[in-house]
C-alpha cells in the first residue's frame, strides 16, 4: 500500500478501508437450508426470497435472479393462501 499505515497497522487498515464488491448469495440456499418452495427447513412459516436462496452465485449481476426468486416466492405464497 503506497503511503499506507505501515506493517503493524496494515491488517486493521484493510478491515477499515476495504470491502467486497460481490453480492453475497447462497447463505441460506435451496437444498441445505430451504426446500423447493423456499421454506426454511425446520420452521413452519418462514420463506426466503432473496439472493441468499440461490444455491450458486450467478456469473452475472444478481438483480435479475433476485427478482425471479421474489416472483416465484410471491406465486408460492398466493398458491398456499388459496389452498388454505
Amino acid at each position: 500500500v503506497v503511503n499506507g499505515p505501515g506493517k503493524q497497522r496494515l491488517p486493521e487498515w484493510i478491515r477499515e478501508n476495504c470491502g467486497s464488491y460481490w453480492h453475497p448469495t447462497g447463505t441460506c440456499a435451496i437444498g441445505p437450508c430451504l426446500d423447493n418452495e423456499l421454506r426454511v427447513l425446520g420452521l413452519r412459516a418462514l420463506r426466503v426470497a432473496d439472493a441468499s436462496a440461490l444455491p450458486v452465485h450467478p456469473r452475472v449481476p444478481t438483480q435479475a435472479a433476485c427478482m425471479a426468486v421474489g416472483w416465484r416466492c410471491a406465486e408460492l405464497l398466493l398458491r398456499a393462501h388459496q389452498e388454505s
